[in-house]
């Protein structure tokens, strides 16, 4: 699930980029240098240790990221 305005762009969480963000592995990602914060990876973290329901294209609901567009 996407949702995009203007300035924001917000895209479900996954558990791939949930993984990335709680290792910190940063290869192959589009992230900002001040991305993952501390809170970040502490809600990645609880969303894989307490057995979030991810996003599908079935239930498209969950934990969202978002990411604010650079103009």
């Amino acid at each position: 699930m996407i949702i995009e305005t203007t300035n924001l762009l917000l895209r479900a969480l996954t558990p791939d980029p949930a993984e990335a963000i709680v290792a910190g592995e940063r290869d192959g990602q589009s992230w900002a240098q001040d991305f993952p914060t501390p809170g970040d990876v502490r809600v990645a973290g609880a969303a894989l240790v307490g057995g979030a329901t991810f996003a599908t294209d079935a239930v498209p609901w969950g934990p969202l990221h978002g990411r604010r567009k650079v103009k």
